[in-house]
């Protein structure tokens, strides 16, 4: 699979973690994007975390509306993050 990269690696600097916006798709599409590249679709730890991202990337698709690797694919209404983190944080920006 080849994975087509809009925008990035942009580098947050506040946890030192990079990102890439993807070419649009559907969750699991992305995610094994993501994957081919080496990675994930994004684990968001914190508010700062999920503010920077739509900042940063919103602009690329015009909209608020992202993928990330929050998904209850397992288990409907048991959450977890493809990292295999523990979801944790689960509040979206103000």
């Amino acid at each position: 699979m080849d994975a087509q990269i809009l925008g990035g690696p942009v580098l947050n600097p506040a946890n030192g973690h990079v990102y890439c916006i993807l070419q649009p798709n559907t969750w699991t599409g992305s995610e094994a994007q993501a994957v081919a590249l080496g990675g994930h679709l994004a684990t968001i730890r914190s508010a700062a975390e999920s503010q920077w991202v739509l900042n940063t990337f919103g602009a690329w698709t015009g909209t608020n509306l992202l993928w990330i690797g929050l998904n209850d694919i397992g288990s409907n209404g048991t959450f977890y993050w493809v990292s295999g983190e523990t979801a944790s944080y689960l509040a979206s920006p103000s």
